[in-house]
């Protein structure tokens, strides 16, 4: 063979560059590739995940308003979300029957009569005294009719709020006759003010008679504890009276607390028990955070301890909160706090820690808490 053409046989055949680029791909691309994938993991593991498994809530304090005695629900007009102030006047509960108190306190009025009836100069007492009883006889009439007044208001306000639900749904009419046995819209009205500026009047002559007896006994140098039978008496009909009157007084419904009001489970004119529940108001100035510690963990948590808390928003920022109180033993989880509610029951180590003034998180919102 010709060696001139076996030197020429021996030479590598020469590559183009778009084999070396194809080959070169196929190499170095997939390492190159999963490198970069492996470093975006972990940075957003780091940055995503949370580093532990501390879970807390901001703490979600819930009252709730109710009364002591049963009664019907009067002057009731709060809406949900509303916000209220701690000490705010709610409305009132309506405590004793109208009917009941109405029919007492005419006795009270006939028994009183009786008594003005008979207390006389015959009675062989002193005209300064008997002048006294009759003062005292007399400012407790205005007391019967005030009471008898406030009764037919309560009535009247039940009424009106009848009505004035019966006139949004368009079954009462506004004005004039009445229709299918209803009363319009403005007589109800019209009959509760009237009522209303009745015991205003009716107050302002109870306590000018309460000043004016004090003021007569005060300069007569009279005291009425005398034994005479028309002044035991009427020391008789007098706490008979403050009794019926602290019977017909209301129960005013208060705010315990600055909030907002989250559940309305009862309206103007239904009947409440004693203590049972008539609304919740949420505290929205929570202070706390409560979390819980899930098993297994390395170490436990102590009070002192500074933690790390992140919310859960697109910004991901991490204040520090110190930890209050650590929990004794464990308690079961609710399903918020499970990141798989639907498999199974977990229980946590409870942990109170500081909210951080920077925390811009509501009432029962979740935040992640990481252990230093």
């Amino acid at each position: 063979m010709n060696p001139k053409y076996k030197m020429q046989k021996d030479q590598p055949i020469p590559t183009p560059i778009q084999g070396r680029f194809k080959q070169a791909r196929q190499q170095f691309l997939p390492v190159i590739v999963f490198v970069c994938v492996s470093l975006v993991t972990v940075y957003l593991w780091k940055a995503e995940v949370p580093q532990g498994n501390l879970v807390g809530q901001v703490e979600l304090v819930t009252s709730s308003v109710s009364s002591v005695r049963p009664g019907l629900l009067s002057g009731f007009r709060v809406e949900k979300l509303q916000a209220v102030k701690k000490g705010e006047a709610l409305g009132q509960v309506i405590v004793a029957d109208p009917k009941i108190m109405a029919a007492t306190l005419a006795t009270f009025r006939g028994e009183i009569e009786m008594l003005r009836a008979g207390g006389s100069p015959m009675q062989n007492q002193e005209r300064i005294m008997v002048e006294v009883e009759r003062l005292r006889l007399g400012w407790m009439q205005q007391r019967v009719d005030l009471a008898i007044n406030k009764v037919k208001l309560q009535q009247a306000e039940s009424e009106f709020v009848r009505v004035e639900k019966m006139f949004k749904e368009q079954i009462a009419p506004e004005g004039g006759a009445s229709r299918g046995g209803v009363i319009s819209y403005e007589v109800a009205r019209r009959d509760r003010d009237a009522l209303k500026i009745e015991v205003t009047e009716k107050e302002k002559i109870v306590e000018e008679f309460g000043t004016k007896i004090s003021s007569f006994i005060a300069s007569s140098n009279h005291s009425t504890s005398t034994n005479s039978p028309l002044d035991t008496a009427i020391a008789i009909q007098d706490d008979k009276l403050k009794l019926a009157e602290a019977e017909l007084s209301p129960v005013t419904l208060f705010s315990p607390d600055d909030g907002v009001i989250s559940i309305i489970l009862k309206r103007n004119g239904e009947t409440v028990t004693a203590n049972e529940p008539i609304l919740s108001i949420v505290n929205t100035n929570s202070q706390r955070i409560i979390g819980y510690l899930r098993a297994p963990f390395n170490s436990r948590p102590s009070s002192g301890q500074k933690v790390m808390i992140q919310p859960r928003n697109a910004r991901r920022l991490q204040m520090e909160a110190i930890i209050l109180r650590v929990g004794s033993h464990f308690e079961i989880l609710t399903p918020e706090f499970l990141p798989f509610p639907d498999k199974r029951t977990e229980s946590g180590l409870p942990v109170i820690i500081s909210k951080p003034a920077e925390l811009d998180c509501l009432p029962g919102e979740f935040v992640d808490v990481v252990l230093k």
